[in-house]
């Protein structure tokens, strides 16, 4: 049974088939094709900074309250804002 942890799937298959056991083929991977979504541009109510997200659906709720990922124009470090306070800015 040690010749089932070999790391290599080379080797792998080739130790089974010596062994006299035959290997099915391998179902085909399904992909999950995934929509890109445009950047939207927001503006902060409290203070008028411009955000940017790049997937407005990715929301994470933290304890009933909702967080967009953003990050400012100039620099791509991400941060958790409020949903309730960033409203879509209309420029661009």
């Amino acid at each position: 049974m040690t010749l089932l942890r070999v790391r290599s799937a080379y080797i792998f298959f080739h130790v089974k088939e010596e062994m006299g056991v035959r290997i099915p083929p391998a179902a085909p991977v399904k992909r999950r094709l995934t929509m890109q979504t445009k950047p939207v541009i927001l503006k902060n109510s409290v203070n008028g900074e411009q955000w940017i997200c790049d997937d407005a659906k990715k929301i994470k709720v933290i304890d009933g309250v909702s967080y967009l990922t953003v990050h400012k124009p100039e620099s791509y470090r991400m941060v958790l804002m409020r949903k309730d306070s960033l409203i879509p800015s209309k420029t661009r």
